[in-house]
């Protein structure tokens, strides 16, 4: 198994359908947010690679969270669109690790982006448009 990189810890069970890819981690570091995980037997289709429901599963939480961070509050973020494309695969065992891209903001609509990096390059690459709860 891989180790976590230092600098990374749990993120809490959030409840729910998310709990289904833990554990994942987050390391804060300046204004940058970043979250990986390490490939286990739940993430992994019959051929061992990361199934790519896990990977958008993944990233919808890395995207809501890295655009949570930005904009300074938690707060629950529905998504309103998320497009993903895989372009590499990671096998059980491989550590990967989101590169956030914050994008922009409007009133009601938050846009961020990420890819998920492991031991052999990109894995996959998503954008993300979330709902902003604004008062």
């Amino acid at each position: 198994m891989t180790d976590i990189p230092a600098g990374f810890k749990q993120a809490p069970d959030m409840g729910g359908y998310n709990d289904t890819i833990q554990p994942f981690y987050y390391s804060k570091e300046d204004d940058q947010i970043r979250m990986g995980l390490i490939v286990q037997d739940q993430h992994c289709n019959r051929a061992g690679v990361c199934h790519g429901g896990a990977l958008v599963t993944f990233l919808d939480n890395v995207l809501a969270m890295g655009l949570s961070h930005h904009i300074g509050t938690m707060d629950f973020r529905p998504t309103i669109n998320l497009t993903t494309d895989f372009v590499g695969a990671a096998k059980k065992g491989h550590w990967i690790e989101s590169r956030i891209e914050f994008v922009h903001t409007t009133v009601s609509l938050g846009f961020v982006a990420a890819t998920l990096v492991g031991p052999n390059g990109p894995v996959a690459r998503a954008n993300g448009q979330f709902k902003l709860n604004r008062n």
